[in-house]
């Protein structure tokens, strides 16, 4: 109980938490409390930061990829791939309080990364594939490269490589809509898959890379392609962006149902000593998680 405390779970779950090889949890929070390891040593890891996944055979359950977010993959040495965003609430530490942060909505879609080099190399994947350094073919069917064509963002990359004169310009993004999640923020099957930005790296000719600021990514996508959108600037208050997390997404302007939550990032940007890469969180909200039918397709 303690350990589902510290992990800020509130919603009451069943007594006698067992180990099974199960599917997606909806009903609950997809975390268990393992017999095999004793409330001690669960504290103990916590506050170790320890991962138990590989000691006690847990594995993520990664449903059937749909058609549509895949396709055929080649090597893609250059793409500059997406990060994982821990969640605020396993590393709470991450922003000091009153400190100026960012607040935008996360959008319940397919990452998107698209790479673009000074030579001309072009590369579009899902995170995942961007992690494994693969890249996907434009067939004509695939969402990725469909968004790319129809939301014209070769002109955002091409902006970015020559505004900062960088030898390569990476921008991250959602893609949104009918048959790429449960959530579909109004869009149906009949139109081209949304498409909203939410960052973008650049990498200099001597190989140091950096993301862009907030306002940067604003001046690179005005005029081009939609930004995530922003619901809170000003001092990190931890409790105040808890309750900001739930609610209607506000993406579609019709609040079409619950939104995913929020991805904090500090104003201006800066390196995390706790998380060991840049400042960046998401706080997932209770309404998300616990929503029936859901799909988390990567």
């Amino acid at each position: 109980e303690e350990s589902l405390q510290a992990l800020g779970v509130d919603r009451e779950l069943p007594h006698t938490p067992t180990l099974h090889q199960v599917g997606p949890l909806r009903a609950y929070y997809s975390l268990t409390g393992p017999n095999e390891l004793s409330v001690a040593e669960l504290a103990a890891a916590y506050e170790e930061k320890k991962d138990l996944a590989t000691q006690l055979g847990v594995v993520k359950w990664v449903p059937d990829i749909p058609m549509a977010l895949s396709g055929q993959v080649v090597a893609a040495p250059g793409i500059l791939p997406w990060m994982e965003i821990e969640n605020l609430k396993r590393y709470p530490d991450t922003f000091l309080d009153g400190e100026v942060v960012e607040a935008t909505e996360k959008i319940h879609g397919s990452a998107f990364c698209a790479t673009l080099s000074a030579e001309g190399e072009l590369y579009i994947a899902s995170k995942g594939l961007s992690q494994r350094h693969m890249s996907l073919l434009d067939d004509g069917k695939n969402s990725y490269w469909n968004a790319f064509h129809a939301h014209h963002l070769d002109a955002v990359l091409h902006s970015i490589l020559d505004t900062y004169s960088a030898s390569a310009a990476a921008l991250y993004g959602e893609v949104y809509g009918a048959g790429i999640q449960d959530l579909q923020y109004g869009r149906t099957r009949k139109e081209v898959p949304g498409f909203c930005a939410f960052d973008a790296q650049v990498v200099d000719a001597a190989g140091n890379a950096r993301y862009l600021e907030r306002h940067e990514l604003h001046v690179a996508c005005e005029g081009r392609c939609a930004i995530v959108p922003t619901l809170y600037a000003g001092p990190y208050d931890y409790g105040l962006l808890s309750s900001m997390a739930e609610g209607p997404e506000t993406l579609s302007g019709d609040a079409c149902h619950t939104r995913e939550g929020l991805v904090i990032r500090p104003v201006p940007e800066r390196p995390s000593t706790v998380l060991g890469t840049r400042a960046i969180a998401k706080l997932v909200g209770a309404g998300y998680l616990t929503r029936k039918g859901g799909t988390e397709y990567e």
